[in-house]
């Protein structure tokens, strides 16, 4: 075996290690067993899932009632409620 082919070949075995750990790592995240905390869970996670059903539905969600005694969601510049990419890629969530 050539120093050429044993160098492919442990970069093959480093890339299939590195692979395999972080899928994982990443397991629970795909299983949807995954306990968020902070910003992402009681803030992030909350308005995508409020942003997403009123696209689903149709609707313009320019006020968000269930977050804060309620507040003008279109306001909130982290949202990008109106940018078109979200528009589109909400609808996959």
């Amino acid at each position: 075996m050539t120093a050429d082919a044993t160098d492919r070949n442990l970069a093959r075995g480093a890339a299939a290690a590195s692979l395999l750990v972080l899928v994982a790592l990443f397991w629970p995240a795909v299983q949807r067993r995954m306990f968020v905390y902070g910003d992402l869970g009681t803030f992030f996670l909350p308005i995508r899932v409020f942003l997403a059903d009123n696209l689903a539905r149709g609707i313009t969600p320019l006020w968000m009632p269930n977050l804060f005694c309620g507040f003008y969601a279109h306001g909130e510049g982290q949202i990008g409620i109106f940018h078109p990419v979200r528009w589109l890629l909400y609808r996959f969530l």
